[in-house]
């Protein structure tokens, strides 16, 4: 009878420490991208479009923290951005600024900025909508890519 009791217990513990060990979706998508983006805005009828961006997400339990690089748009910074997995995708969603060099040549400046979009828990593939609606009639930004690298 003692011998199954510590079966029991060494059983449980070993469940215990599987699912202790169980990645979070933030850590499922934790690594560096890259991508095209594809802004518009009020003042222009075309998109803006520019290849080779550079994304990174860094994961902090539940939540991650999203940077994102641009050629034409500056550094766009989203900390606390909520990971939620929802089938084979983790969808983000967070606020955050980016800092957006100035048009004359002058000091960058921070504008509030807001991040949606869902990254592939298998890294494959990634559509990324930031918002900043202070700047030029709001400036909307879609950045997309495929494939990310390990942490």
């Amino acid at each position: 009878m003692k011998i199954v009791k510590q079966l029991c217990v060494i059983a449980a513990a070993a469940l215990c420490m599987v699912a202790c060990n169980k990645e979070t979706t933030a850590e499922m998508i934790e690594g560096s991208y890259r991508g095209t983006s594809s802004a518009t805005h009020a003042y222009a009828q075309e998109p803006t479009v520019t290849e080779n961006e550079s994304l990174t997400i860094t994961a902090s339990d539940e939540e991650a923290k999203v940077e994102v690089v641009f050629a034409q748009w500056g550094v766009a910074t989203f900390e606390g951005v909520q990971v939620e997995e929802d089938g084979s995708n983790a969808k983000l969603s967070g606020k955050g600024n980016i800092l957006m060099p100035s048009m004359g040549g002058g000091d960058s400046k921070s504008y509030d900025a807001v991040l949606s979009g869902t990254v592939k828990t298998d890294k494959s593939e990634f559509a990324l909508h930031i918002e900043v609606p202070a700047v030029m009639g709001g400036v909307k930004i879609d950045l997309t890519g495929k494939g990310g690298s390990s942490k």
